[in-house]
């Protein structure tokens, strides 16, 4: 973050470096490299022979030739050194500035350089920069000067503190993130520049509302977010919720549940498809089911199974039979605007299917349950396909 230039201030030849390569780190006051001024011998000698003249009224001579010293780029430390030993120096040592390490390496031994050109850049490491990546649907939410707390894979269970020095104007078309540049402090220098960091920031707009919940008790759908919530009475809801942020296994609940309630965390839902879900949570919710003289759920028979949901039409070959549990490679189902897939159908007694077997091809109805699961409703074997084209063409197609 802090950069310092090194530069000539005076023109002269590279004789020494004392630094040979980037990214070596320096202290304040460390040799740098030793550079031949030959413009400096003249000022200085005509600097010298007036110190050593007796003649009366030099001073003003000799104050104009220590000021020309000062011009040409000499520092006082070194005019004074050139008047403690009388003699002309005609050699500079650069020392480093600061701290740091060495960014940028401009020179060569024995490469000629003009006054002012830039020779070093040392970067301080006292603090650091770091880019993060806001998603644009969270930038809203940052705040500049908010606190941040910053952890690093090379240490960790350590936390590095900062703030949120500006959120850059600027939007990353590919990402659509927004660059928040963050000051933090790098104790010890140990925070390398490159390094990933995962944040923390405290401050934000939504930082006071909602409540946190464990990361793993979020059933993410696609389309919604939804928390499994114990009602205290035995029974539990699926509760939809908006979430904020999430970090260390916490995730923010802005709305959708309150403050003490429990929230299912163990014994979470294996989702095999997005039907499966739908039957889960419906159950959880309180769905409402016909049961018989023996407790157990009713069976429907007949045309009442099927009118109240719409019939699909789909064909396909029986991978496995499992009690009540049909496995079947089905091709696309164009009302339900699916692929080819294989899936898994319930199959009641009522539906007459003794003589199918795994390997046959099918052809059969099935729709939605109350229960979320896919039902079959009817189910016939495909004859095997002949082996003698069949003399019409159906649909009026071309041939």
């Amino acid at each position: 973050r802090a950069v310092t230039l090194v530069q000539a201030r005076v023109a002269g030849i590279v004789e020494h470096l004392d630094v040979r390569a980037p990214l070596t780190a320096v202290k304040q006051g460390q040799a740098l490299l030793t550079l031949l001024a030959p413009d400096w011998t003249a000022a200085q000698e005509e600097y010298l022979s007036l110190r050593r003249s007796h003649t009366q009224g030099l001073d003003e001579l000799r104050a104009a030739a220590r000021q020309r010293l000062s011009l040409l780029g000499m520092s006082e430390g070194q005019i004074h050194s050139v008047e403690q030993s009388g003699r002309a120096q005609t050699r500079i040592t650069l020392a480093a500035p600061r701290d740091g390490v060495v960014g940028e390496l401009a020179v060569r031994e024995g490469a000629s350089v003009m006054a002012g050109a830039p020779l070093l850049r040392i970067n301080g490491l006292d603090t650091v920069w770091i880019n993060a990546a806001i998603p644009e649907a969270q930038a809203g939410r940052v705040v500049s000067a908010s606190s941040v707390n910053a952890q690093v894979p090379a240490f960790p269970g350590e936390r590095f503190a900062g703030k949120i020095e500006s959120l850059l104007p600027d939007i990353d078309m590919a990402t659509r993130t927004q660059t928040a540049r963050i000051v933090l402090n790098n104790p010890g220098h140990r925070l390398a520049p490159g390094m990933f960091a995962q944040l923390e920031i405290d401050g934000s707009k939504d930082q006071a509302n909602g409540v946190l919940v464990p990361t793993d008790a979020v059933i993410a759908t696609g389309t919604r977010n939804v928390i499994i919530v114990d009602d205290g009475s035995g029974h539990f809801r699926a509760q939809e919720v908006r979430t904020g942020d999430e970090s260390g296994g916490k995730t923010q609940i802005l709305e959708g549940i309150k403050e003490g309630e429990t929230a299912v965390l163990s014994g979470q839902f294996l989702i095999d498809s997005e039907a499966s879900l739908t039957g889960t949570l419906a159950r959880l919710q309180g769905g409402t089911e016909q049961h018989d003289s023996t407790g157990a759920p009713a069976e429907p028979h007949g045309d009442q199974a099927t009118s109240a949901h719409e019939l699909h039409l789909a064909q396909g070959t029986i991978t496995r039979i499992d009690g009540d549990q049909w496995t079947i490679a089905t091709d696309a189902i164009a009302s339900l605007d699916m692929g080819a897939m294989t899936m898994t159908f319930v199959c009641p007694q009522r539906v007459p299917a003794a003589n199918i077997r795994p390997g046959q091809r099918v052809s059969f109805s099935f729709f939605r349950n109350a229960g979320g699961d896919f039902e079959i409703d009817k189910i016939t074997v495909l004859a095997p396909a002949s082996a003698t084209p069949a003399p019409a063409k159906a649909g009026g197609g071309k041939p």
